[in-house]
């Protein structure tokens, strides 16, 4: 199973998006985008919230993998 920076990473990438790019669109800096990708930090809620509106994705596929 996929960490939660893993699916963000796999997500990312899935729609040719670069972390510059998602940083842009966040409003968060692209070195905390990557410290997420690599398990180093966690999103807040906020953040959650805007990369799952990003990436078209509910919060339980990047939270937990789960696909409905």
């Amino acid at each position: 199973k996929l960490s939660l920076g893993e699916r963000l990473a796999f997500l990312r990438k899935k729609q040719f998006l670069s972390q510059n790019t998602l940083s842009y669109k966040t409003g968060v800096d692209r070195g905390l985008i990557s410290r997420y990708e690599r398990g180093l930090d966690k999103p807040s809620w906020l953040t959650l919230k805007k990369l799952t509106l990003i990436l078209g994705i509910s919060e339980s596929i990047l939270i937990y993998g789960l696909y409905k």
